[in-house]
């Protein structure tokens, strides 16, 4: 939560400070967009993102603070590979 005091801080003063642009009638929707793009990006940035990562990767917190990354005796190879999904290493689905 501490590395993400001065991320915060910072997006609030750029909010804030788009607010006397909202008043304009030529700069107000650019004020708008900005102060919602800014908010939106922040909390992608701050919450999403990570959580996703945490997710994806499975990483587990200790009880001494740091953290491992969980496998079921996975090799290091990619998830995605369509030979791993169907449990064939790829030597075996060639024909031949």
């Amino acid at each position: 939560m501490q590395r993400t005091r001065p991320v915060i801080l910072a997006t609030l003063a750029d909010m804030l400070a788009f607010i006397p642009l909202t008043h304009s009638v030529f700069w107000g929707s650019m004020a708008h967009t900005l102060i919602g793009g800014t908010a939106v990006g922040t909390v992608l940035i701050q919450l999403f993102l990570p959580s996703l990562y945490v997710a994806w990767f499975l990483i587990n917190a200790t009880a001494n603070g740091s953290h491992e990354v969980f496998r079921k005796n996975r090799s290091c190879e990619h998830r995605w590979l369509p030979s791993r999904v169907v449990g064939r290493d790829a030597s075996s689905s060639r024909p031949g």
